[in-house]
């Protein structure tokens, strides 16, 4: 078994806080609003969030990964096949438990390539003003970003939740 299929066996064992929705949104203001009401729907409501501005340019790609966290290439070819293990927390703090990328640019009119990726295959091609909300659990990678004319530039929200009790 590949690291890539063990994270793919990993997925698909995992229960995730919302499934992944794509929607547009014209301002910062309204992926926060589309946001909340998304997890208000799964009774769940924003108690912190970060935003950060990422661009990106030709050759970048991620591999499939969950967000905060990276896999530990070297021990699961030493045959170690324990979760707590493989999988290396890289940032102090509490690890968010959704995230939305909100796309600044667009495919094919600015960059080549850069999709994002589920383990499940599912793709999102990346166009201006859209947004993908999933779980930060939820294993993704990026795809090879070709020749571009600009940047791939997206703004990263990660959220912090809580359960409304009922």
């Amino acid at each position: 078994m590949t690291p890539d299929e063990w994270k793919r066996q990993w997925a698909s064992q995992q229960t995730f806080h919302i499934p992944r929705y794509i929607f547009d949104a014209n301002t910062e203001e309204d992926v926060l609003s589309n946001v909340r009401e998304i997890l208000n729907r799964h009774h769940l409501f924003i108690n912190n969030y970060q935003t950060a501005t990422r661009k990106t340019f030709q050759g970048f790609a991620m591999s499939l990964h969950r967000d905060y966290y990276q896999f530990n290439t070297l021990l699961f070819k030493k045959g170690i096949r324990d979760e707590s293990l493989l999988w290396l927390k890289i940032y102090d703090g509490p690890s968010p438990q959704i995230t939305a990328i909100w796309y600044l640019t667009s495919q094919g009119d600015d960059f080549n390539g850069g999709n994002l990726v589920f383990h499940d295959g599912e793709k999102v091609v990346p166009m201006k003003y859209r947004v993908i909300l999933f779980d930060s659990n939820d294993l993704h990678c990026v795809h090879s970003q070709g020749k571009t004319r600009t940047s791939r530039d997206i703004m990263l929200f990660t959220y912090n939740v809580d359960r409304i009790k009922l």
